[in-house]
């Protein structure tokens, strides 16, 4: 087989790594959202999750969570799931 080239039925190993990082990225960014909504819930100062959630993002904006975690976050989910 020349450098480059597949045969019929072979997958390239990029795909799954691109998948799995995207994956996971999409499974912290939503893990972080509700385990946020979740945290301040615990506080007792809110009505509900949707207020609580409405509350998050007329405040701190969609994210709700520091930039820091953010890129912590994107790191690790596509070192793990990949």
């Amino acid at each position: 087989m020349t450098h480059g080239a597949q045969a019929p039925g072979e997958q390239s190993q990029l795909a799954p790594l691109v998948a799995g990082v995207i994956a996971g990225a999409a499974n912290v960014a939503s893990g972080y959202a509700f385990d946020t909504v979740k945290v301040r819930l615990q506080t007792g100062r809110y009505s509900g999750m949707v207020h609580c959630f409405k509350h998050i993002v007329q405040t701190e904006g969609v994210s709700g969570s520091p930039r820091v975690t953010r890129l912590h976050s994107a790191a690790s989910a596509g070192c793990t799931k990949a």
